[in-house]
């Protein structure tokens, strides 16, 4: 069994968030901040430490204008992550976490099943690259953009020579809350 960490979002705000400024940014501007938000929950007993990618894929991060920053939001969001679990509980784990894109799907909104898959291929490339154990996908409420999540969460990981471990899928009806959980181990 694994004990995953807590909120970031509260824990930015608390740390000094902005309203307006883009939460995942922190990883590349102010990592040590995303780093002791980290060190507290392993401190606290956490045995998976989840990224600071929530809203780190292109779609979403086209409202800050920093859709062009994906892979390097993504790989220090997993650097820092990393370096918080070397100096407090190396035996902890680090999921990347993939949140909602922001838009709808055709035929409630614009965006295409490929065009949001697309931008989950890209995040889940960039975690995997950055060398997370899990891929978590959370908070989706379209079963389709959570669907297009995990094709190219599965295709990132095989095009990345990831060995499948096991998946974990779990939707309430009644919240419409969707969370998929999907280890990305490497070949041993």
């Amino acid at each position: 069994m694994y004990i995953f960490d807590g909120a970031m979002g509260t824990m930015l705000q608390a740390a000094g968030l902005e309203e307006g400024y883009c939460p995942e940014l922190f990883n590349v501007e102010r990592p040590k901040v995303v780093k002791n938000i980290h060190a507290q929950y392993l401190q606290h007993g956490s045995d998976v430490i989840t990224t600071n990618t929530f809203g780190a894929c292109g779609l979403k991060l086209e409202d800050y204008d920093l859709q062009d920053r994906v892979r390097e939001i993504n790989i220090a969001a997993v650097k820092v992550a990393k370096e918080a679990i070397a100096e407090v509980k190396p035996s902890a784990r680090v999921a990347g976490s993939m949140g909602p894109t922001g838009r709808f799907l055709q035929p409630l909104g614009n965006m295409s099943f490929d065009d949001i898959y697309d931008t989950y291929r890209e995040q889940a490339e960039a975690l995997i690259e950055g060398g997370v154990d899990f891929i978590i996908i959370e908070t989706i409420i379209d079963v389709q953009e959570m669907r297009a999540a995990l094709l190219a969460s599965l295709d990132a990981r095989e095009a990345a020579g990831r060995q499948k471990m096991m998946y974990k899928s779990s939707v309430n009806f009644l919240s419409v809350k969707t969370v998929v959980l999907l280890l990305v181990h490497r070949q041993q």
